[in-house]
């Protein structure tokens, strides 16, 4: 009888672990899924040819973020054309590729373009101080030790607007709605998961409210806006693709070509041949402003810049 009740206990015991495995896994084992390895480094690539593009500049950079799977691209007006590398915020002329700016940020962050303002949510560091929630009670189911800094850049000038620590904030986790960013994380129980969700005011950096609720299949975002993750868009590489960006020539990619047809008819517009390693449609970003086509190599690191034609219902593209 007592070995009986002891094997019991054992096994509830076991079955009591994996259950909390399981919850407490679950967002990691989620992340893993959705996370993006670094293109396979090749060799500087050269211009081969062109048909209809005059090269207008082309310059190299250095790798960005480790925990995307590109190089993160903004521009937030018609002079700047913001990259992020690994360790750094740069701002190059969109018109002739010179350095405008660069402003040194914590490695690998990654950043979000919303209302005008460069946001990046890290890990945290005792330097920055932290936010406190007067007046704001917090349940006791959330009581998540994580704590991670919001950092708030001017696009234009790579200035520092503000940043702060907030307990009880993933770092892998922000989006917005209006004037507010929400900043979240979970709390894990042998038997459940809460999820805490700060609201945060984007102009000061305020926390506006604090709540905590059962993180389950009832659960649902507030928002789904996180922000602009990069202002490019990509060559074809399925059929569905033939549906988006519109406004804009499509590029279809076979060997080292990157081919510009017509979005309606497919007719071919321009050609642009490298040298070197074939070419990926997944590891080339474009951008089009002012009849420049700009197209960013991810595996190799390269910026080339071209003179195009005017095509038809093009405009600026944040």
């Amino acid at each position: 009888m007592t070995n009986t009740f002891g094997w019991s206990i054992l096994v509830f015991t076991g079955i009591c672990i994996l259950i909390w495995l399981t919850i407490g896994f679950s967002p990691i084992l989620k992340s893993l899924r959705v996370f993006k390895f670094y293109p396979e480094r090749v060799p500087i690539r050269t211009l081969a040819s062109v048909e209809n593009f005059s090269l207008a500049w082309e310059r190299e950079t250095r790798d960005g973020t480790r925990y995307l799977g590109y190089t993160q691209l903004f521009t937030p007006d018609e002079k700047n054309l913001i990259y992020v590398s690994t360790d750094s915020l740069n701002s190059l002329d969109y018109s002739t590729g010179k350095l405008l700016w660069f402003e040194e940020i914590p490695e690998d962050s990654v950043f979000h373009l919303y209302q005008n303002k460069i946001f990046s949510l890290d890990t945290y560091d005792n330097l920055v101080p932290i936010v406190t929630e007067p007046g704001l009670p917090v349940p006791s189911e959330c009581n998540s030790y994580d704590t991670s800094i919001l950092r708030v850049y001017d696009p234009y000038t790579a200035k520092k607007i503000w940043e702060y620590a907030y307990r009880m904030v993933d770092p892998n986790d922000i989006y917005f709605r209006d004037n507010s960013a929400f900043l979240s994380d979970v709390t894990v129980t042998p038997f459940s998961k809460y999820i805490s969700l700060l609201e945060v005011d984007i102009q000061s950096g305020k926390i506006l409210a604090v709540s905590c609720q059962p993180y389950n299949n009832n659960y649902s975002r507030i928002s789904d806006d996180e922000g602009i993750l990069s202002s490019s868009f990509t060559p074809i590489s399925r059929d569905r693709d033939w549906e988006q960006n519109i406004e804009f020539p499509a590029f279809v990619v076979e060997g080292r070509e990157l081919t510009m047809v017509d979005h309606e008819n497919k007719q071919t517009l321009g050609v642009i041949e490298f040298s070197g390693a074939e070419l990926n449609p997944n590891d080339i970003q474009l951008i089009i402003q002012n009849n420049l086509l700009v197209v960013y190599l991810d595996d190799s690191n390269q910026f080339f810049a071209f003179h195009m034609k005017k095509y038809r219902g093009i405009h600026h593209r944040q």
